[in-house]
């Protein structure tokens, strides 16, 4: 009933995590996001969410609370959502901050966003599950280095290799 894809984040923080390629079914709108859903509280850190299909439209990321008015607010930081096979961002019930991220297409009501670029991320090699940014990607070194405590990026690097951190799951080097 409330499940997702990829993953599901209710009162969770998820750093570093990269949702690709997921999709999700059902005969309702609220298990239908392909990529990940958030609710009460939670935060994505330096995630990439791409590649993901879902009913309704929701394929990348979802905030909905299925009519529920205390949703609480989440917040997605230094995060890339974009290359999902219906919206990117979907909110639905309560309210949805984005900052320092790059993001696709977006539906709802009650995001915010702070800092972000609707540019495109650039990887090396997307289709080929290469999310690494290439040398002339806008996100490169666009990210909030405090919204991050790990000193490592998902591939093992050290997360600031230039004047600030990268936006998505992995610092360009």
């Amino acid at each position: 009933y409330l499940g997702a894809g990829g993953l599901y984040l209710t009162r969770a923080t998820a750093i570093n995590c990269l949702i690709i390629n997921n999709s999700a079914s059902g005969i309702s709108v609220y298990n239908a996001c392909g990529g990940a859903k958030m609710s009460f509280d939670s935060v994505m850190i330096n995630c990439v969410i791409s590649g993901n299909s879902g009913i309704s439209g929701q394929a990348g990321l979802a905030m909905d609370g299925h009519g529920s008015t205390d949703m609480g607010t989440c917040w997605v930081r230094n995060s890339i959502i974009q290359g999902n096979s219906g919206y990117d961002v979907t909110v639905g019930d309560g309210a949805l901050i984005m900052q320092n991220s790059a993001y696709g297409s977006v539906r709802g009501y009650g995001l915010t966003l702070e800092n972000c670029l609707a540019s495109p991320a650039l990887f090396v090699n997307a289709g080929g599950g290469d999310y690494r940014l290439e040398e002339r990607s806008l996100l490169i070194d666009r990210g909030v280095s405090a919204y991050n405590p790990l000193a490592t990026d998902l591939a093992g690097a050290a997360r600031v290799s230039g004047s600030a951190i990268d936006i998505g799951v992995c610092e360009y080097q």
